[in-house]
């Protein structure tokens, strides 16, 4: 009876759009509330009473009377919408005898997709360029295609490059940018930004300032804005932290939650200031391409050399000290960096008390390769307004340990 009631639910959900819908154009359409409801309920108990055979020739008939159809009204409604959605609503009633919850939530999409068919056309036609088009079509297939494809293991000298890694990275580059470009098409470029760079901090606060340091250098009516989205993705890595920090070690969050919450104060007044005084641009502009695709994978080369260069001094130095170590890996990432300091201290090899200064070495390395990154990507301007903040949360994050 639940495979029933579902069957259908999906064939009147589907039939009363499809109604509505030739009704408001005006169409004889033989397809209505009516063929849609029975033809669910018909895949549903082909299914149940033949099994797999039954189903398979009942479909074999639906589609011979659709042909004939479609034949006869094709002068009228050349279209084939109705047609396909009607034998989906056919497959989705057999799918409900052992995937009812799958087949409602595809019915589901299939009735919002024919409802909105008049925004998505125009969506389609009038907002998306063809530009956009192709940098949907690239970063699908550099995230899609390629980055599945390559081996995710450390290799060339001193295992120090994992190609996944190094290609996620200019996939973060590519897709930081284009959410940047939403967000602008969206809100707008004076906030649009920033509120892209939030989210994108989660990812990687040093591949976001790159990012909008490109973004600056590329349109420079963008700034101000580029360079608040910089330093407000400080603000992501300090929420990381601490929500790292709690899921490895609630104790090594408590020592560590005053200077967090420090350089998260510190960002949150510098980004606000930047804001209020740095992103008067225009209200519109000519966005242009959502990324650029060689600045992507020069961002990535970029972060490989920085991992060889701390594998080659890591292998040089030898295990000297925990504060080295963290440091050195600091200049790529932060969070492996805290992640294996709380295992430490988890585990009772290190005092708990013995944390904070590796973890700030980490996020003071780090903060070296964010201003090298917002030099190289964005340019003085760019560096000038986004390198003092970087300072200024690096210092309230030493003082509030030295502090307290």
């Amino acid at each position: 009876m639940t495979s029933l009631a579902a069957a259908l639910g999906i064939g009147l959900m589907v039939g009363i759009e499809r109604e509505r819908h030739h009704y408001r154009d005006n169409r004889h359409n033989l397809t209505g509330i009516r063929t849609f409801a029975i033809t669910a309920l018909l895949g549903c108990c082909a299914l149940i009473t033949g099994g797999q055979l039954l189903l398979a020739v009942t479909l074999f008939g639906l589609i011979t009377l659709l042909a004939l159809s479609y034949w006869f009204a094709a002068q009228e409604d050349p279209g084939l919408t109705t047609e396909v959605a009607l034998l989906l609503v056919f497959i989705l009633g057999a799918m409900t005898v052992s995937h009812a919850a799958t087949a409602v939530a595809i019915g589901v999409v299939l009735t919002l997709l024919l409802s909105y068919r008049e925004k998505l056309h125009a969506f389609v036609r009038t907002q998306l360029t063809d530009d956009e088009i192709q940098d949907a079509l690239t970063l699908a297939t550099a995230a899609l295609v390629i980055l599945p494809l390559l081996p995710d293991r450390y290799m060339g000298p001193y295992d120090a490059l994992n190609p996944r890694t190094l290609w996620l990275v200019s996939v973060l580059m590519m897709s930081i940018s284009a959410a940047g470009h939403v967000a602008m098409r969206v809100i707008g470029p004076r906030y649009g930004l920033p509120v892209a760079g939030l989210f994108a901090g989660f990812a990687s606060s040093t591949a976001t300032i790159a990012t909008m340091g490109a973004m600056a250098r590329e349109k420079p009516e963008l700034l101000g804005s580029a360079a608040s989205a910089a330093i407000i993705s400080c603000l992501s890595t300090m929420l990381q932290l601490m929500l790292l920090l709690a899921a490895i070690d609630s104790a090594s969050l408590q020592i560590m939650l005053l200077p967090l919450l420090a350089g998260a104060v510190a960002t949150l007044i510098y980004s606000a200031y930047g804001m209020l005084t740095w992103t008067g641009g225009p209200a519109a502009i000519e966005l242009g391409r959502a990324f650029n695709v060689k600045i992507a994978l020069a961002i990535g080369a970029s972060v490989g050399i920085v991992q060889l260069l701390s594998a080659v001094l890591f292998a040089w130095q030898g295990s000297d000290g925990l504060l080295l170590a963290t440091t050195i890996s600091g200049f790529a990432d932060t969070h492996a960096a805290a992640a294996s300091v709380a295992n430490l201290t988890h585990s009772g090899k290190i005092p708990e008390a013995a944390i904070v200064v590796p973890i700030l070495g980490a996020l003071s390395s780090n903060t070296v390769s964010k201003c090298f990154m917002a030099w190289v990507a964005g340019g003085k301007a760019f560096s000038l307004r986004v390198i003092p903040g970087l300072i200024l949360v690096l210092m309230a994050l030493w003082a509030a340990w030295w502090l307290g």
